[in-house]
């Protein structure tokens, strides 16, 4: 998935921590006025529960987007956890 989120810039660490443990692909970040904007490529069964975890680590203050960016094949030390 594609990922954009809106942060202030005291949540840009944490945000960036958080999503590296869901496996994403950090694409960069970008300032307009007194936000910050991350963009990100993650899968999608990573993405659940996020919302909740956004709105907690950073007070309500951020959110996010998310669109398909494309289909990948799962890696191989994951295909045993597939029921």
């Amino acid at each position: 998935m594609q990922l954009e989120i809106a942060t202030p810039a005291d949540f840009v660490g944490v945000i960036q921590s958080k999503l590296l443990a869901r496996r994403a692909l950090l694409l960069g970040t970008e300032v307009r006025a007194e936000v910050t904007i991350l963009t990100a490529e993650v899968p999608l069964a990573e993405m659940f529960g996020y919302a909740t975890e956004l709105r907690s680590i950073s007070h309500g203050l951020a959110t996010f987007s998310m669109m398909l960016a494309d289909y990948r094949t799962l890696p191989a030390s994951l295909l045993d956890q597939v029921p």
